[in-house]
């Protein structure tokens, strides 16, 4: 079932809902098999109630706000729903190996991708001008802003990054927890080149959690907090040394300095202003799926983001309330999960620092909805689901071995 799982996940992003279906079939096929059922169920009541949940505010925009937009994000969503699903009845050593390991594929591969499809704006954000000799392999206009966008790769990269790294302080032999040090610094190298703050600052959280959850696990949830804590701090110091000169979004090629760091952040925060007037307007219900263009209101510091460059704002704009509820509290379960058990478990372990580093990616970027740019983005923005938080949602879920006290 492993082997399967991403070719099962892709089907949800083909635009046909008939394809979309079979991720889902898998998933209650799966569930189906399960020897103790009731039991199963009682234990994964709370993910499958928040998946449920997130799915049908899902389809309750949709219906409430019908748009083109809806059905890719619908599609999506029920695959990657599907996935969490399939994840948490497996075993979840085993899989987190697995899936640690195609995940450092994937972002090589997505790295790669997104240098070929835009390589002017990766080599522009690139610090020290080190990405200079990408920009000669060509031109083009690619995706850009949208899934292969620097800062979006860069999230997924800070979260498999500080998976490998907790891995390598998890309890094993030293040859292995050597190999395991030496991925994550290679990744870790790949976030810096993408030249993304956020996603430095996400995996510095992770990083920290790690070694932190390595001796006392519960206080996991008590580092997430205090990065949430340090980020809002410095979203406040943005406003308030924001200058006449600040009001504008950096330009590419931009000095990486603490000042043009916290000129970014200014700029997201007015993002946000803006998102939450949207939202206002329809608390409840959010304004519809890929609605961002329409509804939100320009501030003069962020007249025109593609996006709200938060988690939480993005999925509350779409999905509405019930959406942002379960987002966050997948999100909140997941951190609990780990903190509980990664003293007995290392696979816990790696899930919580993956887990912070995704949650403070979720502050500055939009990781769970990510945009897709359009070339007319007057007629809505599209949104699919991104699948890397469900499988952390999905493996914290799952059955542990609590007798693996060495990580193999």
């Amino acid at each position: 079932m492993g082997l399967l799982l991403p070719f099962l996940v892709v089907l949800g992003y083909t635009g046909s809902a008939w394809l979309a279906a079979v991720p889902v079939s898998a998933a209650c096929v799966r569930l189906a098999q399960v020897p103790r059922l009731v039991v199963c169920l009682r234990r994964l009541r709370l993910l499958l109630l928040l998946l449920g949940l997130l799915l049908a505010s899902a389809l309750l925009s949709a219906l409430v706000h019908p748009s083109g937009q809806a059905a890719p994000l619908v599609e999506s969503l029920a695959a990657c729903c599907s996935l969490a699903v399939i994840l948490a009845l497996g075993p979840q050593s085993e899989l987190t190996r697995w899936c640690l390991q195609v995940g450092a594929v994937v972002v090589v591969l997505v790295m790669a991708l997104t240098a070929l499809s835009d390589p002017t704006l990766l080599a522009a954000k690139m610090p020290s001008g080190a990405g200079r000799a990408l920009a000669r392999l060509g031109g083009g206009v690619g995706p850009g802003r949208g899934v292969l966008h620097p800062n979006g790769t860069a999230a997924v990269a800070a979260m498999v990054a500080a998976g490998w790294f907790a891995a390598a302080v998890a309890p094993g032999t030293t040859p292995r927890r050597c190999v395991r040090l030496g991925v994550a610094v290679f990744l870790s190298g790949l976030v810096a080149a993408s030249g993304s703050r956020g996603g430095l600052m996400a995996l510095g959280a992770g990083v920290l959690a790690a070694l932190t959850g390595r001796r006392h696990p519960p206080l996991m949830g008590v580092v997430a907090a205090v990065c949430l804590a340090g980020l809002a701090a410095l979203a406040l110091a943005a406003l308030a040394t924001q200058g006449p000169r600040d009001r504008e979004p950096l330009q590419q090629g931009s000095p990486a300095s603490a000042h043009a760091g916290l000129v970014d952040l200014g700029w997201r925060t007015a993002a946000w202003e803006g998102t939450a007037a949207a939202i206002a307007e329809s608390p409840w219900l959010g304004r519809g799926i890929g609605s961002f263009p329409l509804a939100y209101s320009p501030v003069q510091a962020a007249e025109q983001p593609v996006n709200s460059h938060n988690t939480f704002l993005q999925v509350w704009l779409d999905l509405g309330l019930g959406g942002l509820v379960a987002v966050a509290g997948l999100i909140a379960q997941t951190l609990v999960i780990t903190g509980w058990r990664a003293a007995s478990s290392p696979a816990q372990l790696v899930l919580g620092a993956a887990c912070v580093a995704s949650l403070i990616s979720s502050m500055v970027e939009c990781v769970v909805l990510v945009t897709v740019a359009a070339p007319q983005p007057w007629l809505g923005t599209v949104e699919l689901a991104s699948p890397h938080d469900f499988v952390l949602w999905g493996l914290a879920a799952a059955v542990g071995d609590s007798g693996e006290v060495r990580w193999r």
